[in-house]
């Protein structure tokens, strides 16, 4: 049985032209460490790429240091010589789990700020916080696309609000804002930034992170001088160029005319008809600034677990959030810190579509809806 994949907010299937430029331009097999003529090409293509990537955030290429995922960009950022972060209940895993630890060892002050019902960061109450005084440095921690509902964090709000002060610091994971929002909508507003192409058609293995020019980063994997000693490790150049290639395609007139609009239809077409098979489903977020490719469903009266089960013996692929809990299916805590009762925060499911869904996809997804809602008629 062919599957109907509606868990690109998880990852995405490689595009043709990025799998097609590993064996083109992907020749190079030298180390960009080594300082022999194969080592020095290799170098070279590497540091091109670099500027290339960082032309498409218009920013500076020596911020930017390639790593192997957004989490161990997300983990070094984290580890990055801050006294105290701040982060909502809501935030990804890699984030919040990492700075649940640090605190817990003391490495620093945790702060959680509450968000609203549609999971944005609730901007007045990080202001009571900011304004009782700290010593040392601070780091806000904030997705700029939500990896569950698609939320559109307000950075530029984020910036206005705390201005260029020098002892805080704003990082945004966006790897869900990549490719579906201009870049200008986070990159301008924020000191670190994590992103990955893996969610749009990109490999795995290479994800960016951007740091402020002259700032002094501890790098979290020691042990070699790559990347200007900031992250020790052979870069892993095809990767790199497949990213760089990765970028060539979202730019594309046909990418946003074409491609954006048609995947943002085919959530609508899915959104409605799950209101229209039941009414009483939460969409969590819907009158919000969202991206075009996923929504978060609240089916009172069923969990997320048996949801995505159902959904997976119809042949299926959804999931209750994050694919970063090594194949459990958690879910409820952006919910809870929401506002939302343990009862509704344990039954919510991502869909969220990609450059290769189809009508039909969408069509299979509501008829294992409709098995969705048989289950909770039984088990009421």
């Amino acid at each position: 049985m062919t599957i109907a994949y509606l868990d690109y907010n998880a990852g995405a299937p490689a595009r043709a032209e990025v799998i097609a430029v590993c064996a083109t331009d992907g020749a190079e097999y030298g180390n960009p460490a080594s300082v022999h003529s194969a080592g020095r090409a290799a170098k070279a293509r590497l540091e091109e790429a670099r500027r290339n990537i960082a032309a498409y955030f218009h920013l500076s290429p020596a911020r930017f240091i390639f790593t192997a995922s957004a989490t161990e960009a997300n983990n070094t950022i984290l580890r990055g010589g801050f006294d105290r972060i701040i982060i909502s209940e809501a935030e990804h895993d890699s984030v919040y789990k990492t700075a649940e630890m640090m605190a817990k060892n003391g490495a620093i002050k945790l702060e959680i700020c509450p968000i609203q019902s549609d999971f944005s960061l609730n901007l007045q109450e990080l202001s009571k916080i900011l304004i009782i005084p700290f010593a040392g440095r601070t780091l806000i921690s904030v997705e700029a696309v939500r990896h569950d509902n698609g939320l559109i964090q307000n950075l530029k709000a984020l910036r206005d609000l705390i201005g260029k002060t020098e002892n805080i610091f704003i990082h945004t994971d966006a790897v869900q804002a990549f490719g579906k929002i201009p870049s200008s909508q986070y990159a301008p507003y924020a000191d670190f930034i994590t992103v990955a192409g893996h969610k749009i058609g990109g490999l795995r293995g290479c994800a960016v992170l951007i740091t402020p020019e002259n700032y002094d980063l501890p790098p979290l994997i020691t042990g070699g001088g790559q990347e200007r000693s900031r992250r020790a490790g052979t870069e892993n150049l095809l990767a790199v160029i497949a990213f760089e290639r990765l970028i060539r395609s979202i730019k594309r007139p046909e990418y946003e005319d074409i491609e954006a609009p048609h995947i943002q239809n085919l959530r609508n077409q899915a959104e409605l008809g799950v209101q229209a098979l039941n009414p009483e489903a939460l969409i969590i977020g819907q009158d919000s600034q969202r991206v075009g490719n996923a929504f978060y469903a609240v089916t009172p009266g069923v969990a997320s677990a048996t949801q995505v089960m159902i959904a997976d013996l119809e042949g299926v692929c959804v999931s209750a959030g994050s694919a970063c809990s090594s194949g459990n299916v958690k879910t409820g805590r952006a919910l809870k810190a929401a506002g939302f009762s343990d009862e509704v925060s344990n039954c919510g499911l991502r869909v969220s579509f990609g450059y290769a869904s189809t009508e039909e996809d969408v069509n299979r997804f509501l008829l294992a809806y409709k098995k969705i809602l048989a289950a909770r008629r039984i088990s009421a």
